[in-house]
């Protein structure tokens, strides 16, 4: 196979915060949480797009995102998602490697507040912003464990 960095990072003693597991997919929490929630959902198994995915897969994948949006509905006030596949960074190498992973980005109508810290959503209702608010791991532990109880 060729080189794969979502492999590796899938492969690696990295420190995640994984919310759930599931056969075939895994949701990690992004360092970046200038939208609060905000995962990756990553096939376990190396799949370079989504028409290769399994009935298998795509059926857990609904799982997952049924039950991510609940967590983050009940959690922070969700008004709704932002997903995107875009793979876009595999493609920067001259012999290219996807790996199928979804982005999902919660929009807030109202800013949702965790230990003190507002996460305000400045452009609800529009394209998202790009403003960075990367949290440490002690950070996302309490973002995570506050989701796992929802």
């Amino acid at each position: 196979m060729t080189k794969c960095d979502i492999c590796r990072i899938l492969t690696s003693n990295e420190p995640q915060e994984v919310l759930f597991p599931t056969k075939n997919w895994r949701v990690t929490l992004a360092h970046d949480q200038a939208y609060l929630g905000r995962v990756y959902v990553t096939a376990l198994r190396h799949v370079g797009s989504l028409s290769e995915l399994s009935i298998a897969e795509w059926n857990e994948l609904g799982i997952v995102v049924k039950e991510y949006e609940r967590m983050v509905r009940e959690a922070f006030g969700a008004a709704h998602f932002n997903w995107n596949c875009l793979l876009n960074d595999a493609f920067l190498e001259d012999e290219p490697s996807p790996h199928v992973h979804l982005k999902a980005r919660p929009r807030y109508k109202t800013p949702p507040t965790l230990n003190g810290i507002e996460y305000p959503d400045r452009k609800f209702g529009r394209r998202h912003d790009y403003a960075e608010h990367v949290v440490g791991a002690e950070e996302l532990n309490r973002i995570a464990n506050k989701l796992r109880v929802s």
